[in-house]
């Protein structure tokens, strides 16, 4: 079983216009288009399959694809092949290569 976890920052999204649940509600649209949905807030997860690899993969645009996610998120972790990786870090080593 595949696990995504998101923590969104409450005040952080109220200093956007946002909210933590509008930002959770987005990324929970985000998944329900690929069959998955959270199993608690934040907590997505799916079997190890090609469907699961997409919502996944898909969730790695998140910080492309808006202007508050950076902004107003705390954890963004995944466990994939028995271990916790973080995503927030990979993407801004992968924002640095590009750059």
């Amino acid at each position: 079983m595949n696990r995504m976890e998101f923590v969104f920052n409450n005040e952080k999204a109220r200093a956007l216009g946002y909210t933590a649940v509008s930002c959770y509600d987005a990324v929970d649209r985000l998944f329900s288009r690929h069959g998955i949905y959270p199993t608690s807030q934040g907590v997505y997860e799916g079997p190890d399959d090609q469907n699961t690899f997409n919502a996944f993969g898909a969730a790695q645009r998140l910080p492309d694809d808006t202007d508050w996610f950076l902004k107003t998120i705390e954890t963004w972790r995944s466990f994939e092949e028995g271990e916790w990786g973080d995503c927030l870090a990979v993407h801004y080593y992968y924002e640095k290569l590009n750059s």
